[in-house]
């Protein structure tokens, strides 16, 4: 989990919305737990072999391997001290 400016304390923590025998959806819980607002944020996280992501939403994803990078859009970028955002999300199948 990355931030900018560089100062900004960032986290990451996964929600299952939705889970069953073939797949699942997650949202990304990204929270500022410093006192600077964060005006971009990078989340990246792994993936295990065999899934496949199906759908996101409310960011940019690419994926080299089992690598997942996600940008979010404008309107999602900024996350002030305290707050949380859970805008990003997928879908996908295993």
């Amino acid at each position: 989990m990355v931030g900018s400016p560089a100062q900004a304390n960032l986290t990451a923590a996964w929600r299952t919305d939705s889970q069953w025998a073939t797949g699942y959806c997650s949202t990304a819980l990204i929270r500022n737990v410093g006192g600077t607002t964060a005006t971009w944020w990078t989340l990246t996280f792994q993936v295990p072999a065999g899934v496949t992501i199906t759908q996101s939403w409310s960011g940019s994803v690419t994926r080299n391997g089992a690598t997942v990078t996600v940008q979010p859009y404008t309107w999602g970028s900024v996350i002030s001290p305290g707050q949380t955002r859970s805008d990003f999300g997928f879908c996908a199948t295993r």
